[in-house]
This record gives structure tokens, C-alpha cells and sequence, in this order.
């Protein structure tokens, strides 16, 4: 038992520092049960130290924030110049591309006219490269034969004579035809020099197309993660901004809330439960279109708003939700709901009467008479549909000696 209590039992050990001192100091380290109180208002001390110290990093966190927006918005802009480079390269480099396709397109069209054309030169060239060759022998044999008959000395008869005197003018007629053709050979050369450079022209440009379009689509891809990045800093910078106007707004709830939701206490569908508020509020949003807004300054607020805070909350909810008239009237009867603490279909039935839209006041009542006879009937006709289960005829047990 001695050891049980010793184990179980409440020891020095079990406080801080500050306290085994304390004890220590008063001389009751053995009754430990005696520091029990002032350790306890020990603990409430030190978590009310660290709560004002909280409420004051809070009164400063609006500075820090303030300096966080600085630098975003500087990072923003160096963003933005970013962003802008990169979808000028891009933009730039789409340029590129679209001249390189319509060349290589033309380069296309012209090949295909070329290639045919380039295939009869060929054949053109081969045959007055022959032409030429023949032309060659037949001028190297004649000047021979021409020399050997000098050589040899002309005979005095008048054949041998119209011979050599056909020689010669066949000779000359070869070097006549030697140089119309070596231009004809020379100008089809230039010809196909000519086809050759536009084919390496257009595998050039197809070259440079397809590098082209490695460099467009990077920097369309530097282009969408500038954007990205953008985005994000500027979400970053509008929930910055939002939070600072809260932090430095006079009104405790709406440093506390945050602009929190609010929804329905009952975790299940307002459409199962009775909810007759949310439901009310759903019809207006529908219904009251552009009149929201002084339906909004008629509704009433505890604790109360001023007339500024009023025209603020309004003006915040139209810039928010441009163009969208349900929305904004969801949005204004969402934050009544919040900041009002009383809020109940009374006051907003009063409002609406007051702003003289009493029809949604009687369509939600025909509404709600309908539902609740729906209700009333389906109760009714289950009442109806419930069935006793038959019961077998009774039979009298005979004694076991009756036969």
C-alpha cells in the first residue's frame, strides 16, 4: 500500500522549476499538495501573459501585412514586366514561324514546277555533253588528217583539192558548233545550279522552322508560368489587401470573422429541416432584384451600424459581384445574418414591408402553407397505410389425456 501511494501520489517532480523553488524556499517540498493553488494561478498568470502578448503582435500583425503589400506589389510589377516580355518574345516568335511556314509553302510549290523541269535538264545536259564529245573527236580528227595532207604535200589533181578545201570548211564548222554548244551546256548548268541553291534554300528554311517552333514553344511555355506566377501573387496581393481592411477596421466582428460564411446550425439540408429563415432568405435573394440595397439599409443590426459602415458594406458588395443582382443580394442578407445577432424572419418580414415588397412576403407564405399541407397529408396517408400483421386462428390445446 506504502508503495502504491508512493508511486500514485503526487510528487514534487510534478511542477516546474519555479515552483520546486518556491517550495523549496517555503519548506513544503514534502507536502506537495499545498503549491497545488498557486501553481494553478501560476498557469493562469503565464496564459494571460500570452495573450496580451498575442493582442499586441495582433495591433502590429496590420504593419506587417502593410509591408507584405508593399513588396508584393513590387513583385507584382516586376512580374507583370516579365509577363509581358515573354508573351512579346512569344507573340514575336509566333511571327517568325507563320513568315517561315508560308516560305517553306512557297518553296513547296515552286519544287514541285523545278523538278520536272530539273529532270530535262539533266537529260538536255547529258545529251550535248555527247554532242560536244563527238564534236571534239570529229574537230581532233580533221585537224589531223589536215596536217598529215600539209605533211604529206597536196597532189596537183583538182579531187584532192575540193577534198582538202571540204576538210577545211568541215573544221571550221566544227568550231563553230564547239562554242554554241560549251553555252548551252554552261547556261543549262546554271540552270540547275539555280534549282540546287532553292532546294538547299528550302531545307535551310525548314531547318529553321523547326527550330523556330522548339523556340516558340518554349517561350509560350516561360509565357503561361509567367502568367501563372502572376495570378498567384496577385491572389496572394486581393487576400492581403482584404485582410488588412479588416485588421484596420473599427469593427471587432469583422476582425474576428474574417468575412466567414455562415451557415445553417443544422448540419442536414434546409430543405428536410424547418429553416424557415434560410429559406426566406433564398426567395428574397430570388426575388427582390435591385431593390436589395434598401432593403439592406431597412434591416435592422445589433450591435447597431452607422450609416457610412452601411453605404461601405454596400459598395464592397457591388464591386465585388458586378452584374449579378441575386448574388449581391445573397451576399447582403448573408452578412446582415452575421453581423446581427437577433436576426429572425420578423425583422426581415418588417424590412421587406417596409421597402413595400410585401409579394415575396405572400409568396413565401403560399409557399410555406403548401408545404406544410404536403407535410400534413404524407403524416395522414402513413397514419392510413399502417397494416396488423394476421393472426392465426387460436386453437384450444386439449389435455394430453383427452382423446
Amino acid at each position: 500500500m506504502a508503495d502504491k501511494f508512493e508511486k500514485e501520489s503526487l510528487h514534487i517532480q510534478h511542477f516546474d522549476i519555479s515552483m520546486k523553488e518556491m517550495a523549496e524556499r517555503l519548506r513544503i517540498d514534502h507536502s506537495p499538495i499545498a503549491i497545488m493553488f498557486p501553481t494553478a494561478c501560476q498557469i493562469l498568470r503565464n496564459a494571460c501573459k500570452g495573450l496580451l502578448m498575442w493582442v499586441e503582435a495582433d495591433m502590429t500583425y496590420s504593419q506587417y501585412l502593410r509591408c507584405d503589400i508593399t513588396e508584393l506589389e513590387k513583385k507584382k510589377e516586376m512580374q507583370m514586366k516579365f509577363y509581358r516580355d515573354s508573351q512579346l518574345k512569344a507573340n514575336g516568335q509566333e511571327f517568325n514561324v507563320k513568315s517561315l511556314q508560308k516560305i517553306v509553302s512557297e518553296c513547296d510549290e515552286e519544287m514541285k514546277k523545278l523538278k520536272p523541269k530539273e529532270v530535262t535538264l539533266q537529260e538536255e545536259e547529258k545529251k550535248l555533253r555527247e554532242e560536244n564529245k563527238d564534236v571534239l573527236e570529229d574537230l581532233t580528227i580533221k585537224e589531223y588528217r589536215k596536217m598529215e595532207m600539209k605533211i604529206n604535200g597536196l597532189p596537183g589533181d583538182r579531187e584532192s583539192q575540193e577534198n582538202y578545201e571540204r576538210l577545211q570548211s568541215e573544221i571550221i564548222e566544227l568550231k563553230v558548233r564547239k562554242p554554241a554548244i560549251e553555252r548551252r551546256v554552261a547556261d543549262l548548268e546554271k540552270q540547275r545550279t539555280f534549282i540546287k541553291g532553292r532546294e538547299s534554300f528550302k531545307l535551310q528554311k525548314e531547318t529553321e522552322l523547326k527550330l523556330g517552333l522548339q523556340e516558340l514553344r518554349q517561350w509560350r511555355r516561360v509565357a503561361r508560368k509567367a502568367e501563372v506566377e502572376l495570378q498567384r501573387i496577385e491572389s496572394c496581393w486581393a487576400k492581403l489587401k482584404e485582410i488588412h481592411l479588416l485588421k484596420i477596421s473599427d469593427e471587432t466582428l469583422k476582425k474576428i470573422f474574417h468575412n466567414l460564411p455562415v451557415y445553417s446550425r443544422n448540419t442536414r439540408s434546409w430543405k428536410t429541416t424547418k429553416d424557415r429563415l434560410q429559406r426566406l432568405c433564398h426567395l428574397v435573394a430570388q426575388k427582390v432584384e435591385g431593390d436589395w440595397v434598401r432593403l439592406y439599409r431597412s434591416l435592422p443590426f445589433f450591435p447597431p451600424r452607422g450609416e457610412e459602415t452601411t453605404t461601405a458594406d454596400i459598395g464592397e458588395i457591388m464591386s465585388r459581384f458586378m452584374r449579378n443582382t441575386e448574388e449581391q443580394a445573397n451576399q447582403a442578407l448573408t452578412r446582415w445574418r452575421r453581423m446581427h445577432i437577433r436576426a429572425s424572419i420578423d425583422d426581415l418580414k418588417t424590412a421587406l414591408t417596409a421597402i413595400k415588397r410585401t409579394d415575396i412576403i405572400e409568396r413565401f407564405e403560399r409557399r410555406t402553407a403548401t408545404t406544410i399541407s404536403r407535410e400534413k397529408t404524407m403524416s395522414a396517408k402513413i397514419q392510413k397505410v399502417v397494416h396488423f400483421p394476421k393472426l392465426p386462428p387460436s386453437r384450444k390445446k386439449q389435455h394430453y389425456l383427452q382423446f
